[in-house]
């Protein structure tokens, strides 16, 4: 009888351990990641078969529990999140896991929402951007936050990498130029496969420089010039400008994103025309053509050819560009012969200064 008792208090013991067992510690982190799959972020395929972002830690395991689970996203300059991806797990047996384990194996979605436009608002971008907020809760085998612990953890994966940006270096704003040989120059932008030339006109000085391009019909409507960061403007335009003309001009280069093409805009800007006699246009002139010729001499000095790179090496400046007869090389066959050089150095086999 005495042993009975035993087994009966023994059973009772076990069956009040299990009764009152619960998860006593609870937490998840986002790993380390030396590279980023932008649908792994924004989870496209619920979160199975993406790259491993996250782990979860529960303990002890074999507890019934249920997972609770969120993705928001803030913009650099945004105030607020918004929510990207929701999901809710039906029951399981607590263990450890990965996000690559929710959705897939034995823990299995019963809800999740997808927010679709915020989603392709973050793909278009290219790379991840802004700050994500994961929040994971843990909830009871009925759907209650589980008792005794923290059981709702925040994690935040940041990116602070800006958005490209294109800013144009010539002409300045407000400058005056030579009505025939305007050089446009602006900063390079990674990734960029094209850049686009638009040219408007000013009519008044009211008139805001953005309006100024969208009205009436462009001197240069989005011209293609090519993967280059200068071009004599002039060389460009589908309708010839007028020395009387105020003019405003914006680049816009076309970079590859994942979400296709990717069109990233200069600010605006606007010149007008000297009538070239004074003197100030003659020395505004002068300025412009070193500029020129000094950038000319810094795209050769790169050239893969040691006669090249010695003879400027030792000082020598360039002061005009003419052919063999003594013309004037045009903007446009200029930049077709370094194109050729650049890709034939062996072609130079010697450098000689007048």
């Amino acid at each position: 009888m005495s042993k009975l008792k035993y087994y009966i208090s023994l059973i009772l013991i076990l069956f009040t351990s299990n009764c009152f067992a619960q998860v006593r510690y609870f937490d998840f982190n986002i790993l380390p990641l030396p590279s980023l799959d932008i649908g792994s972020i924004v989870v496209l395929n619920n979160l199975k078969n993406s790259q491993t972002i996250f782990q979860v830690t529960i303990e002890p395991s074999g507890l019934p529990v249920i997972l609770e689970g969120k993705i928001a996203w803030k913009d650099n300059n945004a105030s607020s999140y918004s929510e990207v991806f929701y999901f809710k797990t039906n029951k399981f047996i607590s263990r450890n896991l990965s996000n690559n384990d929710i959705g897939n194996s034995d823990i299995k979605i019963a809800e999740h929402r997808t927010n679709s436009d915020l989603i392709k608002e973050v793909i278009k971008r290219g790379k991840p951007t802004g700050d994500y907020l994961f929040t994971i809760n843990l909830l009871t085998q009925n759907g209650e936050s589980y008792p005794g612990i923290n059981s709702s953890i925040e994690r935040h994966l940041q990116f602070s990498n800006p958005a490209p940006t294109l800013s144009i270096s010539s002409p300045e704003a407000n400058s005056v130029q030579d009505e025939g040989n305007v050089l446009a120059q602006w900063t390079p932008v990674i990734g960029a496969s094209d850049y686009l030339v638009k040219v408007g006109v000013r009519t008044n000085s009211s008139q805001g420089l953005e309006d100024a391009l969208s009205s009436g019909t462009p001197l240069a409507n989005n011209k293609s010039v090519g993967n280059v960061t200068s071009v004599n403007l002039r060389t460009v335009l589908d309708r010839q400008w007028s020395r009387d003309q105020e003019i405003v001009f914006q680049v816009i280069a076309i970079a590859q994103g994942s979400g296709g093409d990717n069109k990233i805009y200069s600010q605006p800007v606007n010149f007008k025309f000297n009538n070239g006699n004074s003197d100030s246009s003659k020395t505004t002139n002068a300025i412009r053509n070193k500029m020129q010729f000094d950038a000319l001499k810094e795209k050769l000095m790169h050239f893969n050819n040691s006669a090249i790179q010695k003879f400027f090496a030792n000082g020598a400046s360039i002061i005009g560009t003419t052919d063999e007869n003594g013309s004037q090389i045009s903007e446009t066959d200029l930049q077709k012969i370094i194109d050729y050089l650049n890709n034939n150095p062996d072609k130079i086999t010697g450098v000689d200064s007048k």
